[in-house]
């Protein structure tokens, strides 16, 4: 229902009261924050050297982080997009893990241990990884 009324306030440019959007703003501004407190919580109980452990982890961001973004550059090479599209697209596809996947993964019953891992070890590893992608394009 929410997505609806964004949609419609978005097609149909309706201005909001600055009240309304200044704390839409701040909630917005709330969530990336509470989800690494989340990931953190998570996180609490496993010991570092069990966040580097495990191949099924490596393979993910093993696709996460070289496989994806070569795949798209290479589709939208294909395709024949912008140069400009085509980087933005690759960067944000070669963007670690949002820490919203622990939280997904606590609400529908998921496997929140990995989920936190990931996201932890994807921001760790795009640090060098992005550069990476970035030189190959």
């Amino acid at each position: 229902m929410c997505t609806l009324i964004g949609v419609i306030i978005f097609l149909f440019s309706i201005k909001l009261p600055i009240p309304l959007l200044k704390t839409l703003g701040s909630i917005g501004n709330m969530t990336t924050p509470i989800s690494m407190f989340i990931v953190g919580s998570m996180l609490a109980d496993v010991k570092l050297k069990e966040v580097f452990k495990g191949l099924d982890v490596y393979y993910l961001n093993l696709i996460k982080l070289i496989v994806a973004p070569i795949l798209v550059y290479f589709i939208l090479k294909l395709l024949g997009c912008d140069k400009t599209l085509l980087y933005i697209c690759v960067v944000m596809v070669a963007m670690p893990t949002a820490s919203l996947i622990g939280v997904f993964a606590e609400r529908y019953n998921g496997d929140k241990t990995s989920a936190s891992k990931c996201a932890f070890l994807t921001t760790i590893l795009s640090v060098v990884t992005i550069p990476i992608i970035m030189s190959l394009i």
